[in-house]
């Protein structure tokens, strides 16, 4: 939880206060998986693959980690999404 979650007289609800910071998680599954190494910010990279039906690996750090925080707030503020 780090530095989101804030306590006492600076609380507002459910760990979000005055002394938080968002913290935002970045990338949504797909960065690094544009198709042949193509970077997805261009029209050219704009296809993720996942070789081996392996998008649920890519989906733990997200739902085991950010997703699942231990402390007040529970969970990251944001998540950063990518173009593919």
């Amino acid at each position: 939880d780090g530095f989101q979650t804030s306590s006492g007289d600076a609380e507002i609800g459910g760990g979000w206060g005055y002394e938080s910071v968002n913290a935002m998680v970045k990338h949504w599954p797909g960065g690094g998986t544009g198709e042949g190494g193509r970077d997805a910010h261009f029209g050219f990279g704009k296809y993720a693959v996942y070789p081996g039906g392996a998008f649920d690996q890519h989906m733990v750090p997200f739902i085991e980690g950010a997703f699942d925080l231990e402390g007040e707030t529970g969970m990251a503020a944001a998540v950063m999404p990518y173009y593919t």
